[in-house]
């Protein structure tokens, strides 16, 4: 779909875009993981994830650099033993937050400061014009979608990863996303479009004031 194509009403399509990779996610960088690994130290989770990660994938799990591309697979055996952990979702959406604050954070205020310097308002819209770029930077396939709905208003698809079959994964995404928008925002309300979610895919919509 072209670059700012209409939908009913209102609605208008920023940015629909596959990546070159392919439309299924095959490798996550291994910050992500260790990032994910850091927080759940951090937060007092990481000797009983020790105990339901899989052997199989104990080695490339927990020594994965973070400037590698980890297999799809070891990031589910990852995300599955988070999901063995049964946080409650108040702590999924913390984690999310603070694994975003790590992973994104220099990124993120890179491009708040490049645009301030060429005079554009540091907005959410700042960042979702970007967003295939932001997961490009932890994800190798799949496509991205950001739909303008008003004007604080939006909704964000990412398709074809796998590890949304997790609800971990989908949980602590939403928090990935307050974290993120935040920094362009007072505050920034997301939630999961549930009626849209398939086992590879996300929907989020986002307010913020």
């Amino acid at each position: 779909m072209a670059w700012g194509a209409r939908l009913a009403g209102t609605q208008r399509v920023l940015l629909d875009y596959s990546s070159p990779s392919g439309l299924i996610t095959r490798h996550v960088r291994g910050s992500l993981i260790a990032s994910s690994l850091q927080t759940l130290r951090e937060q007092g989770h990481y000797d009983r994830y020790l105990t339901l990660l899989p052997a199989a994938q104990r080695e490339t799990v927990l020594y994965s650099l973070a400037s590698s591309w980890v297999p799809i697979e070891a990031a589910s055996a990852h995300y599955r033993a988070c999901d063995d952990l049964r946080l409650d979702e108040g702590q999924m959406i913390a984690i999310g937050e603070a694994v975003a604050k790590r992973i994104m954070g220099t990124f993120l205020a890179t491009l708040l400061r490049t645009g301030r310097s060429l005079g554009a308002a540091p907005t959410p819209w700042l960042v979702l014009n970007q967003y295939h770029r932001v997961c490009e930077r932890i994800i190798d396939g799949g496509r991205h979608v950001v739909t303008e709905l008003g004007p604080k208003d939006a909704v964000v698809q990412t398709l074809g990863l796998p590890l949304f079959d997790h609800h971990y994964f989908r949980t602590a995404t939403v928090g990935m996303f307050r974290a993120g928008i935040g920094i362009f925002a007072k505050a920034c309300y997301a939630r999961e479009l549930t009626d849209r979610a398939t086992r590879d895919s996300i929907a989020v919509s986002l307010r913020w004031v």
